[in-house]
């Protein structure tokens, strides 16, 4: 085993929200087969790799906030507006619309 705990965050992710290996692997754009790999700590994972599961990460962390009883309505519809454009977005364009969405969080 070489990275046991990033395969260990990667798993109890997978368990939390009810996904297959193949399906968070599609999420994060890589094979199955890698997937398993990167789970089971056999191999290092790649900077790209890592961003990819962070972005999962961070999306759960907006939509918690967006659930969140404090925020008004108007700001929900926003998020959720946002988020609808991100479906029909490329990687690189969904990477940079959820930093802007990240960092509009903080702010709150």
């Amino acid at each position: 085993m070489i990275s046991l705990g990033f395969g260990d965050m990667m798993k109890d992710y997978r368990k939390k929200h009810n996904l297959t290996q193949t399906e968070l692997a599609q999420m994060m754009g890589i094979s199955k087969n890698h997937y398993s790999v990167l789970e089971r700590g056999e191999k290092i994972p790649r900077a790209k790799t890592i961003e990819a599961f962070q972005r999962l990460v961070s999306e759960d962390e907006v939509v918690r906030c967006m659930t969140n009883t404090e925020m008004s309505s108007s700001q929900r519809k926003e998020y959720a507006a946002l988020f609808t454009c991100l479906d029909g977005m490329g990687p690189k364009k969904r990477a940079q619309v959820m930093d802007a969405i990240i960092s509009l969080l903080k702010l709150m």
